[in-house]
Parts: structure tokens; sequence; C-alpha cells
């Protein structure tokens, strides 16, 4: 078969799930971020039969635009930032509970006694370091158990976020305290947003 001058419309059978269709350089990014592999399926719109990915007209090669097809789109910028984040909520639990045991072994916080349980803190912060550095990885991986524990985790955060934002106005707390609840809401509306897309594309396997 030869390379074709319009764009390719390519669906594509993985595992026995069919998906697409896409453009080839789509389906180079899936191949380089590990969401497809170069056995999978393919058949092109108006061929006669299913075909390996590798054996598509042009997969391989140098892209009319100059740059290598292997050296395709990179995993799209929302999941890094997504990514990012949850690996930075991980690092402030962390300095939490560095700060926590801390003043836990000196015994108070200025004259103040500390008096949450150190096990309590210890275990919920290590559970919750796990939780988001595990869907950090499983998300990077561009893997749909992340999209499972993600969506659960931030539906409760997104509760308790907009609780907080509530009561606060309620009760007339202070600004700073107002838009820190106000940004937890956005944020987590947008992950929750953005990951259903990455699911309903089947851009995650």
């Amino acid at each position: 078969m030869a390379v074709m001058d319009e764009p390719l419309n390519i669906l594509i059978n993985k595992d026995g799930r069919e998906m697409g269709p896409f453009t080839l350089p789509v389906i180079q990014s899936m191949v380089k971020t590990g969401v497809l592999v170069a056995s999978d399926w393919a058949w092109i719109q108006g061929g006669d039969e299913w075909i390996p990915i590798e054996r598509i007209p042009g997969y391989g090669v140098r892209m009319i635009t100059g740059v290598a097809a292997d050296a395709g789109p990179r995993r799209p910028v929302g999941v890094w930032v997504i990514c990012g984040y949850f690996l930075l909520c991980a690092l402030v639990i962390f300095v939490y509970l560095v700060g926590f045991l801390f003043f836990h072994f000196t015994g108070h916080v200025g004259d103040e006694k500390v008096a949450v349980p150190v096990s309590s803190a210890i275990i919920g912060s290590v559970l919750l370091m796990a939780y988001q550095v595990g869907v950090a990885i499983l998300l990077f991986k561009m893997k749909r158990l992340a999209f499972y524990l993600i969506v659960p985790g931030l539906l409760i955060h997104l509760v308790i976020a907009s609780g907080s934002f509530i009561m606060g106005a309620l009760l007339a707390a202070g600004l700073l305290q107002r838009l820190i609840a106000i940004g937890l809401v956005g944020i987590d509306a947008f992950i929750l947003y953005y990951i259903w897309t990455l699911e309903r594309d089947d851009f995650l396997i």
C-alpha cells in the first residue's frame, strides 16, 4: 500500500476492544506513550483487512512536519499537570507528617501540648501519600485504573471542599479560607472533567 496524502482514519483493536477512529500522528503518539503497542491491530478506512499498527503506511517514518514519528507528541499537558498536582499533594502531606513528628517528639507546639495520636497521624499520612503517588504513577502510564481511583476520591474531596466553603460563608470565615475552599473545588472539578474526557476518548488502557 502506498502512503496516502490525505489523513488516514484508522480504527484500533486492542485486546478485543475497538477504539477510534484516529489519525496516524495520534496513533504514533499513543504508541510512544505506551497506550498502544506496535503489534496492536489497525483497520484503515477503505482497507480490506486488519493489520498490525507497525504496518500502517507511513508509520515509523519522518512526518511531513519534519518531526520523526518515534519522537511524536508526548502525553497531553493536562496529564503532566494533574500528575504534578497529586505529587505536590503527597509532598505537602509528607512535610506535615515530618513537622507533626518533630513537634510530637519535642513535646510541644509553642506552649501547647500535641494532642493528636501519633499512630493515627502516621497511618493516615502514609495512606494518603500512597494514594497520591499511586494515582500519579498510574495516570502517567495512562492506566484506566487511575480513572477509577481518582473519580471517587475527588468526589469525596469535592463534597468536603464545597462543605468547607459553605460553612465558611455561614461562619464568616476569613477571605483566605474562602479562597482556598473555592480553589480546591475548582481544581477538583477540572481534574474530574479532564479525567472523564481521557476515559471518554479511549486514551486510558
